[in-house]
């Protein structure tokens, strides 16, 4: 399975709503596209991350946890630096967690540097 986070911008879905193998999904808000992927590879738990189950062979997949990246309007893949990591991709993430980054997209502008924002929600999830 091909993992997100690298693959580039011009390979990216324009459409607002887009699915990945039936272990994911991404989405346009306010000018970024956000991956939220919760499969095989992803940083997930341990017994998904590297499952060799196939999440197409399934009718409903789902995690507890998922991962995110973030692009911003011109199609480059943020870098988030919290103290915890520097990466593009943010893992380990729950639902609440995601829904709150997912709230920081929608009440910022694409040229808003919202990585500040992002990096407390994470910190204060771990």
């Amino acid at each position: 399975m091909e993992d997100l986070k690298f693959v580039t911008a011009d390979k990216m879905v324009n459409d607002d709503f887009s699915s990945t193998f039936n272990k994911g999904f991404q989405m346009n808000i306010n000018g970024f596209r956000i991956s939220v992927q919760y499969g095989p590879g992803n940083y997930v738990n341990s017994d998904i991350r590297y499952s060799e189950d196939n999440p197409l062979n399934h009718e409903i997949w789902s995690s507890s946890l998922a991962e995110i990246a973030i692009w911003d309007k011109d199609g480059s893949l943020f870098e988030y630096e919290d103290g915890l990591m520097n990466s593009d991709v943010i893992g380990h993430l729950n639902s609440n967690t995601v829904a709150r980054i997912i709230s920081v997209l929608v009440h910022n502008q694409p040229e808003d540097d919202v990585r500040p924002a992002i990096a407390q929600i994470v910190e204060a999830s771990y």
